[in-house]
């Protein structure tokens, strides 16, 4: 069964410095205080790059394109905006409103009219 529409998501510098910020704050050089996301960018572009392959590991969805960023990304990625049949898992089209795909929706008809069935004759 292959969920594909996600994928992993690129972030942008700015994002970045923005979650090194939230991590560690402001640092003091000399007496100036700056954020620690641009510091590191400004003066360890290699240690900027491996934090990103390190600890961002960020996807997105392919359908409204929102971005997850905790430790189940990838796995709530690839569920949104996505319907799958719930006995197969196959995918559902977007009019599908039943849980299940027309294979699996007609078993599920005749197992009910068997059960209609088996009531009306007791």
């Amino acid at each position: 069964m292959s969920h594909k529409n996600y994928s992993e998501y690129e972030p942008e510098d700015q994002e970045v410095e923005d979650s090194l910020n939230d991590i560690y704050g402001e640092v003091e050089v000399c007496g100036m205080v700056f954020d620690s996301g641009r510091i590191l960018k400004e003066l360890d572009r290699i240690a900027f790059d491996q934090y990103i392959s390190d600890s961002m590991q960020w996807y997105q969805c392919g359908v409204c394109d929102k971005i997850y960023r905790d430790d189940d990304a990838e796995e709530e990625a690839k569920e949104c905006c996505q319907q799958y049949c719930d006995d197969c898992g196959k995918e559902l089209d977007d009019s599908n409103e039943s849980g299940f795909c027309e294979d699996c929706q007609e078993l599920e008809d005749e197992e009910d009219e068997d059960d209609n069935t088996e009531d009306s004759e007791s």
